[in-house]
């Protein structure tokens, strides 16, 4: 059973697709999706050997290790150009994100979704997505006690934010009234 967290990522993902789960630590997003019948196959990569070990673990005890590839490497660096349609980067700091996003500037704008989920400084990612060729389509607010996440949905395209305080809150999240947008701010 996922996360919350997780379980709104999982519903971001688009399906009959490949995903790619970059920072996978224990590998739980992609066994679920596989098991689920949501998408065909996942790449669940780490930098890390311990967590990524876990994951092979989860993964076989799933009886998922013909769906789900795992690889040890840093960020998008392990993907080839249009490889995943989705690509998560989940549960690093924004900054992080963003360099991970403009070191393998290939394999993140083709891509037909990324899903971020910044620890910290989302104003830092938005601002990067905005001036890189992105386009948020989406911004999603999962809760677990007492932490409330923010979630990025984007693809390659062109946006313009035009007040600062959208990329402290996400213009997409505060346009649909998210009912978790005042958790989120009073942070």
């Amino acid at each position: 059973m996922l996360t919350p967290r997780l379980e709104a990522i999982a519903q971001l993902v688009l399906p009959g697709e490949v995903l790619a789960d970059i920072g996978t630590d224990h590998g739980y997003l992609p066994v679920a999706l596989a098991a689920s019948g949501k998408i065909p196959r996942a790449i669940a990569a780490d930098v890390n050997a311990k967590p990524l070990e876990k994951a092979k673990n989860c993964i076989a005890e799933a009886g998922l290790s013909d769906k789900i590839e795992t690889r040890l490497g840093s960020g998008l660096s392990v993907l080839a150009p249009r490889e995943a349609a989705t690509i998560v980067v989940a549960g690093m700091g924004g900054c992080l994100i963003k360099d991970l996003l403009a070191a393998e500037a290939a394999v993140a704008r083709l891509a037909k979704r990324l899903i971020l989920q910044p620890m910290n400084n989302g104003a830092v990612l938005r601002r990067f997505l905005e001036e890189n060729g992105y386009a948020i389509i989406d911004e999603v607010i999962a809760k677990e006690e007492p932490r409330v996440y923010e979630i990025i949905v984007a693809s390659q395209g062109e946006m313009k934010i035009t007040d600062p305080l959208d990329y402290d809150i996400g213009f997409e999240a505060r346009k649909r009234k998210h009912p978790l947008l005042l958790d989120l701010i009073e942070l």
